[in-house]
């Protein structure tokens, strides 16, 4: 029978190796036909697509305006709050695109035309001013002149006037921030957002059940918390950035308009929109900025742009960004390098926008696989976790002795209840007086004493005024009987190794027999 079953399991492996085989052959030969289909079908649902990113970014402030409204007194509020925070959100964020096309995009393109209508002009008056310095000015140095000449050449056979227009500018705009193509696929945009941002707790009800049914509780609960903190490390990052880019811009653009720098409002759209990236747009900006200047302004405007400039990074590095973004990243600088430069390689400047929070995201998924490796626990129960999990954090330091305390006297329910009058969390006291009192069963009372035993290193005494026969009847209750009681062995042996790793794991026969891996 087991031969039969071994040869059936042999023939059906192949079978299925064949058939991914066929199908694998199949695509490759369709490949063309398949990709087309794809793309017609990503196009159809693209409104979708387009809806559910702008519900998805719309999210938190919607969130934040109904949670005001159901505080609100008023009942008119009170029912209508999520429609009316939906409404709001919208009103507002229409607002502001209207602001942005109709007022700050007319002015920066003004600027960008004027600058390429007058760029030869420029040019030539900073040749002039060049010529006009010492022979032994840095910038009389025969390198410089080189370098200058051919920046000078480049730009004569390049006519910036073709590529760089108001109508080439619409084109960029309407590129970057349409993804719709029609009214249609607009109105459909809307509709979805609107609707997923209404019926947004149905949805993520629907999506929390359904991982649940294919992966189970644990699974799902483990899910909901990275889905829980990618979403606000994404919100608190996008948003953050945005807010600071805009706080920049105008502190530049008005710094700036005190010196007299020409371009001010086009500096200041500059250096906010690069600002947006980490590191690499701040430096980006600066450059650019500094070369506008220049050539617009000459040397000493634009020496002293660069210097107000600089601050005002350091201002925004050191006490705005905090401020805003906080540290809800905690990713070191080197980590941002890296990641903004392979995000910008593969995805371009969406890449590099995108790329940090990315990166947090992995790096909180790694560490927990690294600490699941390295710490692995047997619990009771899910309350005993759920316990051991809550308390690890209030304790003053999360070494051996106060992980094992707290393993332990999550054990039993009533310790887990009365877990205050065991142990101070402020102090950091132990309450030996509690094995006295009223709630305490034997189970319990173990509990107590193992966990007095490895937090203190030995026997604490009950109380230092009771007289000595009292404290020697309760040092007799710490006995190798008492405390490894049947039911609660396995669990006693898990506390020994939190608290003694070193020694616990040193036996490997010893370990794996009381139900550690080897």
């Amino acid at each position: 029978m087991n031969e039969v079953k071994k040869n059936f399991s042999k023939w059906m492996y192949w079978f299925l190796l064949a058939v991914a085989i066929i199908l694998v052959y199949k695509f490759l030969d369709n490949f063309t036909a398949i990709g087309n289909a794809i793309g017609k079908f990503v196009g159809i649902i693209s409104p979708f697509l387009a809806g559910t990113l702008m519900a998805y970014l719309l999210y938190i402030p919607a969130s934040r305006i109904e949670k005001k409204l159901l505080k609100s007194k008023k009942k008119f509020f009170k029912k209508r709050a999520r429609g009316l925070s939906v409404f709001i959100t919208f009103t507002f964020t229409i607002l502001l695109i209207i602001l942005l096309v109709n007022v700050i995009l007319p002015v920066v393109t003004e600027s960008i035309v004027e600058l390429v209508n007058n760029f030869q002009n420029y040019w030539n008056t900073t040749i002039s001013k060049l010529n006009e310095l010492p022979e032994d000015s840095f910038f009389k140095s025969e390198k410089v002149i080189e370098t200058i000449k051919e920046i000078g050449d480049n730009i004569k056979n390049i006519d910036l006037k073709k590529y760089i227009n108001p109508e080439k500018i619409t084109e960029y705009v309407k590129g970057a921030l349409g993804v719709a193509s029609g009214i249609f696929d607009v109105f459909v945009t809307i509709i979805v957002s609107v609707y997923i941002l209404l019926q947004r707790t149905q949805i993520v009800e629907f999506f929390k059940n359904l991982t649940m049914a294919i992966f189970g509780e644990k699974t799902c609960k483990k899910i909901s918390e990275y889905v829980h903190n990618s979403n606000y490390i994404f919100f608190k990052f996008i948003s953050g950035q945005l807010i600071d880019a805009v706080v920049v811009g105008i502190l530049v653009t008005v710094a700036m308009s005190i010196i007299g720098v020409k371009y001010s409002i086009l500096l200041g759209f500059i250096i906010g929109l690069f600002n947006i990236i980490p590191y690499f747009g701040a430096i980006v900006a600066v450059g650019l900025s500094i070369l506008i200047t220049v050539i617009t302004g000459g040397l000493s405007k634009a020496f002293w742009m660069a210097l107000i400039v600089i601050i005002l990074q350091q201002i925004d590095s050191n006490i705005i960004n905090p401020k805003i973004i906080g540290d809800s990243l905690e990713i070191s600088p080197l980590l941002v390098i890296i990641a903004v430069t392979v995000g910008g390689a593969y995805f371009g400047v969406l890449g590099m926008f995108l790329a940090v929070p990315v990166a947090a995201v992995f790096k909180i998924i790694i560490n927990d696989w690294i600490e699941a490796k390295k710490e692995k626990i047997c619990f009771i129960s899910e309350a005993h976790e759920k316990f051991y999990y809550e308390k690890i954090p209030k304790v003053r330091e999360a070494d051996v002795y106060h992980k094992a305390l707290c393993y332990c006297l999550g054990i039993n329910e009533d310790t887990r209840r009365n877990v205050d009058r065991i142990y101070n969390f402020k102090t950091g006291c132990v309450k030996p007086e509690c094995l006295h009192e009223g709630w305490q069963t034997s189970g319990s009372a173990k509990v107590v004493r193992m966990a007095f035993n490895l937090y203190c290193n030995g026997t604490p005494s009950v109380d230092d005024e009771q007289d000595t026969e009292e404290q020697v009847d309760e040092c007799r209750r710490y006995s190798v009987e008492d405390l490894f009681c049947c039911c609660y062995a396995p669990y006693f042996w898990q506390a020994i190794q939190i608290r003694y790793p070193e020694y616990a794991t040193y036996n490997k026969n010893l370990y794996a027999m009381f139900g550690g891996n080897d």
